[in-house]
């Protein structure tokens, strides 16, 4: 603890995952609270229980001071503490990520319909093999109905005639 999302000054929201009783220790000592480090700190089973049943006080604490500073301000201060931190970002702030556009994870691709669009691609990369699609590409995904026939026809052995029943009672629609 803490371990959560938090809420900064500046509206934005920062995932703080504090790792063992050390880094506990170290959070609030940092923001003045040593009567919660003195309590909450080390690694042995009674810390870990007592931090883990009370996660939600201590979560609370550190959320009323997050809230008197600005998310730079607190990212510089988990930097300097070594603690994971990193901020909540929308789906408008990920599409324009550098990192993600430096590594392929969101592309620019011609959409049949849509045309040029954005989108999110494979997180997953592999050394020897490319996954995911590439800017420009086309992803030719399938239009709704657009294999209905096919799959009727060669999984399930109907003909066209029974297909056309199924479309006109209202069954299918595509």
């Amino acid at each position: 603890a803490p371990w959560d999302a938090f809420q900064t000054k500046d509206g934005k929201w920062l995932m703080i995952c504090t790792l063992a009783g050390e880094g506990t220790e170290k959070v609030f000592r940092a923001i003045g609270r040593d009567d919660i480090a003195d309590k909450y700190k080390g690694n042995d089973e009674e810390s870990i229980e007592a931090r883990s049943r009370d996660l939600a006080f201590l979560n609370k604490a550190f959320a009323e001071w997050a809230a008197t500073k600005d998310s730079q301000e607190l990212k510089d201060f988990f930097l300097e503490l070594r603690t994971p931190c990193g901020e909540v970002k929308d789906v408008t702030e990920l599409l324009e990520d550098p990192h993600l556009k430096a590594r392929n994870m969101v592309v620019d691709i011609d959409h049949p319909l849509l045309g040029q669009v954005k989108t999110f691609n494979t997180a997953i990369k592999f050394f020897t093999s490319e996954v995911g699609i590439s800017s420009g590409e086309n992803p030719m995904d399938p239009q709704v109905g657009e294999h209905t026939n096919e799959v009727l026809g060669n999984f399930l052995g109907l003909g066209s005639a029974e297909i056309e029943a199924l479309r006109t009672d209202g069954t299918i629609w595509a």
